[in-house]
């Protein structure tokens, strides 16, 4: 999108509800489980932008975006909506009461301003209520899409009857920890690695550091807050010998008011604590002009406290604002319980997760957040998983010695323009089909090339359709019939199938959208393209290019990857377009880590963080595995690295058009001391990456140009024995001259 720039597991959630959202018969509500800190709103607002740009039905939608009732949260969204969104349009409440619900718009609204009772939003006057300008929005064929902000709150019968009020076409939830679950939602879920490794959040979250057994505690505001001061300090002091302006903040969270007669000793008490935080933090040096309040009817001092440079320390603040709320420099939440349970959430620990430049620094201090609490109920509650698994954090082994690697990574010049790409694109199918660029008669010409080469020119869409007398015995011996059926293109009807067959494109041409793509193919195979090709490859009618398109997708799509794979130059040392950056292993690492008390799981001594264990075999593949196993019982293996697929701290070749570049999944020192990077691969018809070829290549290419002292190799499963190759890549295993025993590796 032109407003919002993605991270690439953004994109991917974004694409993912994309599709599920123009996906016939798909489930009515999409569950959108994000993280807190991993851009949520940010993602949301490039959906709706995505959804607007792709629309391809004959109306227009209009979104409904519901926030809970306190924490101002809808007044944020709608900000960073009018900051960033490229199409749609951001409104409030007011707005749609006096000017209706307009097509390609988002209204935001607070729950409390239609569910409580008496408000303007929902009464009969001189203003039109909301259900009336509801109404007007049908009436104009306008469809609605309610997206549910923090679902997890306001669950209840009056806030699921507005939903419904709306008759929306599609309901998105959305939430770092979301109630609604089940077959019969979809389920969209960023994974908390990704958003990690990204930079975006802290590696862990630290409880109680500093505590010990024993300790007297019969003051918990003195107690705490000496322990939170000094981790304050300890932190302000890291970021300074960095060189870096950012002042770090204290979160003390305060539970909500309590308003009626029974809740007198609640609120005194409340009120007492509020009062002795405020004297113990000005005994211990804190100024007037440090401390800040955010609490009901009380905002002291918050003007500008989300900056990284303010000059506030602490912040007191209601329950209510861990919702939404957002100060990139916070690092330590403080709560202090008083004698009624209160409830915390991991709302409130996603405050302090953000990372102030979204980068990790590869220091304890500064890629951590801190939590101190007297309240045993929070900790037994928030810091438990309920997924089998979590984030564990490892420390490098001071014994690992530095692997003298080099990353290159692609820089802004390297990233394609459309006009690049588009040339790029005409450039390889221009010297594949060896296609005329002759003004008078091309279009014939390179139609009858095209045709040769296995293109399709028909006004109708070519379906291939299955045919068996026996299907079960044809599908075991893969030999079903297929025939070919044709159907009449129809502009409405076959829309969604347009977009379908672009985003299959998509991928290999490195735009932001279907609308891209269809751009770049209007300018090769049209007339009515910018002129950047005179002649163009043909000049085919808009009916006859989009039927051109969903016939031959597959083999657009190859030529694109074939494209994308040949724009292997980017690794020259000398290339402006690259960077070369050392790699160095951080001295943190996070790995998932399964949680099944039930198991023992051994320790993987060689790899490089203390405590990397086969517990830490989530969502691995069987290659991977396979090969762990075996590098532990290599007599030639002295360290192993596992890496990851993004992260700007981690090695990779740049390659391609791709943003990120080529991240090969292990580093391995043998022990006479060289250094390898392997990349593995599934077995048997079990390698299922594009771009296998490419990667295999650009490796190669690493090694020859810039680590010639390095080894690199590609390690597949064959059967129960692993084997490499370092000479060329094939997708066939059968050639023992490419594939050898693993083991040959080593020994060379």
């Amino acid at each position: 999108m032109i407003g919002v720039e993605l991270k690439e597991f953004q994109e991917w959630s974004v694409a993912r509800l994309r599709n599920i959202f123009f996906t016939p018969n798909s489930k009515h509500t999409t569950i959108f489980s994000a993280p807190t800190g991993s851009g949520k709103t940010v993602m949301l607002i490039a959906l709706m932008d995505s959804i607007i740009e792709n629309n391809p039905n004959d109306y227009d939608y209009t979104f409904v975006w519901l926030t809970p009732g306190n924490g101002e949260l809808e007044e944020q969204s709608y900000k960073s909506t009018l900051d960033k969104a490229s199409l749609v349009r951001p409104q409030m409440l007011h707005d749609a009461l006096t000017n209706g619900f307009n097509p390609l718009s988002v209204t935001f609204i607070n729950w409390e301003q239609v569910t409580k009772k008496g408000n303007i939003a929902t009464k009969d006057g001189d203003v039109t209520n909301i259900y009336q300008r509801i109404i007007e929005a049908h009436q104009q064929n306008t469809h609605f899409v309610v997206i549910v902000d923090e679902e997890h709150r306001n669950r209840n019968n009056n806030t699921q009857t507005l939903i419904d009020s709306f008759s929306p076409e599609k309901v998105i939830r959305t939430s770092a920890t979301p109630q609604t679950r089940g077959e019969a939602y979809e389920l969209v879920q960023v994974d908390e690695e990704d958003v990690i490794h990204q930079g975006m959040i802290t590696r862990s979250v630290i409880l109680n550091i500093g505590v010990n057994e024993g300790d007297n505690i019969s003051d918990p505001v003195s107690y705490f807050l000496d322990l939170a001061d000094e981790k304050r300090r300890e932190i302000k002091q890291a970021y300074q010998e960095l060189n870096t302006n950012i002042n770090p903040l204290v979160l003390i969270q305060l539970p909500d008011e309590k308003s009626g007669a029974k809740n007198k000793e609640y609120m005194d008490l409340r009120g007492e604590l509020i009062q002795n935080i405020e004297v113990y933090l000005k005994e211990i040096g804190q100024q007037e002009n440090q401390i800040a309040r955010w609490l009901s009817g009380d905002h002291f001092n918050t003007e500008a406290i989300e900056k990284n440079d303010s000059t506030v320390n602490y912040l007191l603040m209601k329950q209510a604002v861990s919702t939404g709320w957002d100060a990139p420099r916070a690092k330590i939440l403080v709560t202090l319980r008083l004698n009624m349970e209160v409830e915390f959430t991991l709302q409130t620990i996603g405050r302090i997760r953000r990372m102030p430049e979204q980068h990790h620094y590869d220091n304890e201090l500064l890629d951590n957040s801190f939590v101190f609490s007297n309240d045993t109920n929070y900790i037994n509650k928030v810091l438990k998983d309920d997924e089998g698994c979590r984030i564990a954090q490892y420390q490098l082994n001071p014994e690992v010695p530095d692997f003298n690697l080099i990353s290159i990574k692609a820089n802004e010049l390297a990233k394609m323009t459309i006009e690049e790409t588009t040339r790029s694109y005409w450039y390889l199918l221009t010297q594949k089909y060896n296609l005329s660029q002759d003004k008078r008669d091309y279009h014939s010409i390179n139609k009858k090339k095209l045709t040769e080469a296995g293109y399709i020119f028909s006004d109708a869409i070519i379906q291939k359709v299955g045919q068996s007398s026996n299907l079960v015995h044809d599908l075991q011996d893969n030999q079903l019939n297929y025939i070919e059926v044709n159907s009449l293109f129809d502009v409405k009807k076959n829309r969604l199938t347009l977009l379908d067959r672009e985003q299959d494109i998509q991928k290999y041409l490195h735009t932001s959208s279907p609308a891209n793509v269809h751009a770049i193919l209007v300018e090769l195979f049209s007339d009515r393209g910018e002129g950047l090709f005179v002649p163009p490859i043909l000049r085919l009618k808009n009916i006859e290019l989009m039927a051109f398109i969903i016939n031959n997708y597959k083999q657009l799509r190859d030529d694109a990857k074939e494209m994308d794979s040949n724009n292997l130059n980017l690794f020259n040392a000398n290339s402006d377009l690259v960077d070369q950056v050392p790699f160095t292993f951080p001295k943190l690492e996070s790995y998932k880590v399964l949680i099944d008390h039930t198991k023992q799981y051994n320790v993987l001594n060689k790899n490089v963080y203390q405590g990397y264990s086969e517990a830490n075999w989530v969502g691995q593949s069987t290659p991977e595995i396979k090969f762990e196993k075996w590098l532990e019982k290599s007599e030639h293996v002295r360290w192993w690295y596992r890496s990851f697929d993004r992260g700007e701290q981690y090695f990779s070749i740049a390659y391609g058009a791709k943003k990120e570049g080529f991240f090969p999944d292990y580093l391995v020192q043998g022990t006479d001391g060289t250094v390898y990077i392997i990349e593995t691969k599934g077995g048997k018809n079990a390698d299922i990456d594009d771009y296998s070829s490419a990667k295999f290549n650009a490796l190669k290419n690493y090694i020859k140009e810039i680590a010639p002292e390095k080894k690199f190799a590609f390690v597949r499963p064959d059967g129960d024995r692993l084997v490499y190759s370092d000479t060329s890549y094939e997708k066939d295993m059968t050639n023992h001259e490419v594939w050898k025993p693993l083991e040959l590796l080593f020994d060379n």
